[in-house]
């Protein structure tokens, strides 16, 4: 019988610890579908960054990640179906476990961490703000975020029109 232990130059050994992060996935979309099942948040994550790149079943997997029991894995899931040009708010609301009002306040929340943080995300801010309009075109706090946005920023005249907006939803 034959000695069936892995030696020390073997290529993969597993089971010994977690792969580092940087550490090169074998197995395509099924590796990709293996580090997502069995691994921490952060390698869900990773996963769902990755599989972007293999087509239809990366999306399906992405899609999946949308009633993913973390609030952060969903919306890891949900920014990487909106780099996806096929897919709008209302397909990401359908395919998602998350109440629209938890997931409006998740856009909120990242928005004004945006504007707190680094010069020059206020243009992510927008896009978040954008985002919570098209959940909920009667967010009345969202539209005079983003006037204030558009007002500091770029457009005086877009913000002067999400004000208007703003006054017809109080």
């Amino acid at each position: 019988m034959t000695n069936q232990q892995p030696r020390p130059d073997d290529a993969v050994l597993g089971g010994q610890s977690q792969a580092p992060l940087d550490a090169a996935v074998l197995g395509g979309i099924q590796g990709v579908r293996q580090r997502y099942t069995h691994g921490n948040e952060q390698d869900k994550i990773i996963a769902l960054r990755q599989a972007i790149n293999y087509n239809l079943e990366g999306i399906e997997l992405i899609i999946s990640a949308l009633s993913n029991t973390s609030l952060k894995i969903q919306l890891v899931a949900c920014q990487m179906l909106q780099l996806i040009d096929n897919f709008s708010t209302e397909d990401i609301l359908k395919n998602s476990n998350t109440p629209k009002e938890e997931l409006i306040s998740k856009y909120h929340e990242r928005a004004k961490n945006k504007i707190k943080g680094k010069e020059g995300y206020h243009q992510e801010a927008l896009k978040d703000y954008s985002r919570i309009i098209e959940i909920d075109p009667n967010n009345r706090k969202s539209y005079l975020a983003r006037a204030n946005l558009y007002c500091q920023f770029s457009s005086g005249v877009q913000g002067y029109k999400d004000r208007v907006s703003a006054r017809k939803r109080s």
